[in-house]
C-alpha cells in the first residue's frame, strides 16, 4: 500500500519523465530545466489529493480521490498545455531580449534567471498533473481502490 514517501517518490520520477517528455524537442538546457520543473511539480503534485483530502483515516478518499478526479485531470491537461505554451513563449521573449540587445551583464543576467523561471514553470504544469495522477494510480491499486465519483 502507497505512503507518503511512496507518493512523493513516484510523483517526483512521473513529473520529471512528463516534464521531459513533453520537451523531448527542445533545446538540451531547456529539457533539463523543464525537466527539474515537472520533478517539483511532480513531488507538490503526488501530495496534492492527501492534502485536499487528509488521510485522517482509511475511509478519506473522496471527489479528490476519485476516477473523476483522474478524467478531470487528464481533461485538463489541454489547459497545462496552453499555460506550458504561454511559459515557453515567455522564457524565448526573455531569451530574445538578452541576445539580440547587447544588454549590460547585470540586465542580461537577470533577463536569463527570468528565462530559466519560465522554462522550469513549463515543466511544472506536466510534473504537477503527472504526479497528482500517479497518486491515483497507486491508490487505485489498494484493497479499496478509487471510487467513481467519491462517497
Amino acid at each position: 500500500m502507497a505512503n507518503g514517501k511512496v507518493h512523493k517518490v513516484v510523483g517526483t520520477a512521473a513529473g520529471a519523465s512528463a516534464a521531459l517528455y513533453r520537451a523531448r524537442r527542445r533545446p538540451l538546457l531547456d529539457q533539463l530545466i523543464e525537466g527539474a520543473g515537472g520533478a517539483l511539480g511532480g513531488y507538490l503534485g503526488g501530495q496534492l489529493p492527501d492534502v485536499l483530502e487528509p488521510a485522517i483515516h482509511s475511509w478519506h478518499r473522496d471527489l479528490c480521490h476519485s476516477w473523476s478526479a483522474s478524467g478531470a485531470i487528464s481533461a485538463g491537461l489541454a489547459k497545462f498545455s496552453g499555460w506550458e505554451r504561454a511559459c515557453r513563449e515567455k522564457a524565448a521573449w526573455y531569451r530574445n531580449i538578452r541576445l539580440a540587445s547587447g544588454a549590460e551583464p547585470g540586465k542580461a543576467f537577470l533577463h536569463a534567471l527570468a528565462e530559466l523561471f519560465w522554462n522550469f514553470v513549463a515543466g511544472l504544469f506536466a510534473g504537477v498533473a503527472a504526479g497528482y495522477l500517479s497518486h491515483l494510480a497507486l491508490d487505485a491499486q489498494t484493497p479499496r481502490g478509487l471510487p467513481l465519483l467519491g462517497t
